[in-house]
């Protein structure tokens, strides 16, 4: 396997049986980024509330980015499934706007296209795995399919796979916390 960073997509994937073109992406709101380093740059102590994002939506001012800082206005919250319902809406949001770019003279294309989402939403207390089967339902439900032939997400303990119509999660594994891994410093090697 060779992997090669370039542009339009931004990996692409040499491999026996093919050449995969990977697309990566971060799904996070911008505002909540920005409100987060005024936060630190304000020295802010105060609990921090989740603010509520939508993918799309339009700038938010100095003013309102300062009042999350701040956590002056703790907002409405989380009902039910409602974050798991999100988190699939922000994941379809993220894809079709890759999906779009697909599309777009100088992208180019290969036998396979993958795409690969960072998830970094802030969303309270998501279960990845209803999340999943949401995201799942609506990729199905879509009037064409996306141009990908894979969407993988990666959260916070699972990447999660998306090939409509079935999807997995494939736990991270932590190599530097495994027990008795040959790079882990222990009492015989000085660590």
């Amino acid at each position: 396997m060779r992997v090669e960073k370039r542009e339009r997509p931004d990996f692409l994937l040499s491999l026996p049986t093919g050449r995969v073109g990977v697309e990566v992406t971060e799904a996070v709101p911008p505002d909540w980024a920005w409100a987060n380093a005024r936060r630190e740059k304000l020295d802010y102590s105060n609990l921090i509330f989740l603010h509520r994002f939508r993918p799309g939506e339009p700038q938010l001012s100095s003013k309102e980015i300062d009042a999350i800082a701040r956590s002056a206005d703790p907002g409405d919250g989380w009902a039910g499934d409602t974050p798991e319902r999100e988190w699939a809406e922000v994941m379809l949001h993220f894809s079709m706007q890759k999906a779009d770019k697909l599309s777009k003279p100088g992208y180019e294309q290969f036998e396979i296209n993958w795409l690969l989402i960072y998830d970094n939403w802030p969303l309270p207390a998501v279960d990845d795995p209803k999340a999943a089967a949401y995201f799942m339902r609506l990729l199905s439900e879509l009037d064409v399919l996306l141009p990908f032939e894979r969407v993988f997400v990666e959260c916070e303990k699972f990447i999660w796979q998306f090939q409509v119509p079935t999807y997995a999660p494939q736990r991270i594994r932590e190599l530097w916390k495994t027990a008795n891994h040959p790079m882990q410093p222990t009492a015989e090697t000085g660590g």
